[in-house]
């Protein structure tokens, strides 16, 4: 299961994406550690404005595997990994932030599961959280303009439609 710590986002917010992962009974997934084997992780596939930090993943347990006598990080029972994102605060993000419109960040959950006997192929989950621009209120606005040159208002003609060019925005009609 996946899901974010808000759905609805304005420029400035840091928010956390989480999946929720639980292997199959008798089965592990590879954690980070000096292996050669597929990690999981999560691949996201967001606006150049969105700053990713690295993946947050909890304590492994090892795993030994008697046939080739190796011992890796693994995760055998239900785990969570985080991803935390911020929409930095700066006027070019606050123009494309109108309240109503959607914000999409995609990702790719990559994975080896293996049982105690074989690994199986390595597989890709598509992943999609969607966000609702809050509109922006008087700080916000304060803090990306400047007192010698304040932001000039739009009107709603103005309004450029970012949909086209943007895949990560839609604007709801």
């Amino acid at each position: 299961m996946s899901y974010a710590s808000d759905t609805v986002v304005a420029p400035g917010n840091h928010l956390s994406l989480i999946l929720d992962v639980t292997p199959k009974a008798e089965m592990h997934v590879y954690a980070p550690g000096d292996h050669t084997y597929r990690v999981i992780g999560l691949r996201l596939d967001t606006p150049e404005f969105v700053q990713q930090d690295d993946t947050t993943y909890p304590v492994s347990t090892p795993y030994h595997f008697e046939p080739l006598n190796e011992t890796v990080p693994v995760y055998e029972g239900p785990f969570s990994l985080v991803q935390e994102i911020t929409i930095p605060m700066t006027q070019e993000i606050g123009a494309l932030s109108q309240a109503g419109d959607l914000l999409t960040v995609e990702g790719t959950l990559e994975y080896q599961a293996c049982d105690h006997e074989i690994c199986y192929l390595p597989a890709e989950v598509p992943l999609r959280w969607e966000f609702e621009w809050r509109a922006p209120d008087q700080r916000v606005r304060d803090a990306t303009t400047s007192v010698a040159s304040p932001r000039p208002r739009t009107s709603e003609s103005d309004r450029r439609d970012y949909s086209s060019s943007t895949p990560w925005l839609r604007t709801r009609k």
